[in-house]
């Protein structure tokens, strides 16, 4: 399943990556582009509870399969899609709409992944474990968007229809491995005693944090590679993969943080989140502000526990 998880994260990074510049090459417009992506959030947003609640009737596993067919089969038909527009035999709105299409179901249908995974874990841990279970699924979702954005420097540029291809392929093979290695959880049933009901006053602050700091960071995946086409004179194929080695120092730099740095802190959780602001403005100024690639590159990755110090003393003050 983590695997599954992995594969998926790795081609949801590398269309984040990849399809802004290329929607370009294949005649959209940016705000075309943009609404094709926007779509699957917005999608996802209505269809997630859907499949959370269809794994609480009819079982982790079928929702499991049914989300990872709809995750492979949506690279395999965009590939198809956009190997068909580069070559001319169809037309730019013709392939939009095609695109729309495909990333409208794939994502109603996809919707399910992570809540049927979160509720296996659940089922699959006992209460002391839970935590480390749901640290293991936020892992594969890191090492995936590591390897994406990897996958758009290699080879996103050149050959992103092969790229679309093999990511699906690597779905497809997480797929299996579900449907042939993982069994069924016995529920995890709390006791109705047991249950709280859940008070949106109290989590509103939390949410909102989390909204803002997802959308910041989903703007920062569409608009990078814009950013270096744009402001830096790159090509389609240069431009992602810049983009790419530099959302891949991003993925990596978040995942070393959250392992190894939030534990030699060891502040409270306030403080992390006004600290981590405090940061991202920084550097997003840095980045926004950036007149090389190699400025801007810097500005995602830092360079360094000394530099991510910095930043948090600087934050602070």
């Amino acid at each position: 399943m983590l695997f599954a998880l992995m594969a998926n994260a790795a081609a949801q990074a590398f269309t984040l990556v990849v399809l802004p510049p290329l929607g370009r090459s294949l005649g959209f417009t940016d705000i075309q582009t943009g609404a094709l992506l926007g779509l699957s959030a917005l999608v996802l947003l209505v269809a997630a509870p859907i499949g959370g609640t269809l794994s609480e009737s009819f079982g982790r596993k079928p929702v499991l399969l049914v989300a990872l067919a709809a995750a492979s089969a949506g690279p395999a038909l965009s590939a198809l899609v956009i190997g068909a527009r580069l070559n001319g035999a169809i037309t730019a709105m013709a392939a939009l709409g095609l695109l729309f299409g495909i990333r409208f179901l794939q994502s109603a249908f996809a919707a399910g992944l992570l809540p049927a995974a979160q509720a296996f874990m659940a089922d699959s841990t006992k209460a002391e474990q839970r935590a480390e279970g749901m640290g293991l699924l936020g892992a594969a979702y890191g090492i995936g968007a590591v390897a994406g954005a990897a996958c758009a420097f290699a080879i996103g540029g050149t050959a992103p229809v092969a790229a679309f291809a093999a990511l699906s392929a690597t779905v497809t093979a997480g797929f299996l491995a579900v449907w042939t290695m993982l069994r069924e959880p016995a529920p995890n049933r709390m006791n109705a005693m047991e249950k709280t009901p859940l008070s949106l006053t109290r989590l509103l602050p939390n949410l909102t944090v989390t909204f803002l700091a997802i959308t910041v960071y989903g703007i920062v995946q569409h608009v990078t590679a814009r950013r270096l086409q744009d402001g830096f004179g790159l090509d389609v194929a240069n431009s992602i993969s810049r983009a790419g080695v530099t959302l891949m120092g991003a993925a990596l730099s978040m995942a070393l943080v959250q392992t190894f740095a939030l534990r030699w802190l060891r502040w409270p959780a306030t403080r992390l989140m006004l600290a981590g602001a405090g940061v991202a403005l920084v550097v997003m100024t840095v980045a926004a502000t950036a007149q090389s690639f190699s400025r801007q590159f810097r500005a995602h990755f830092g360079s360094g526990p000394q530099q991510y110090r910095e930043n948090i003393q600087l934050a602070l003050r």
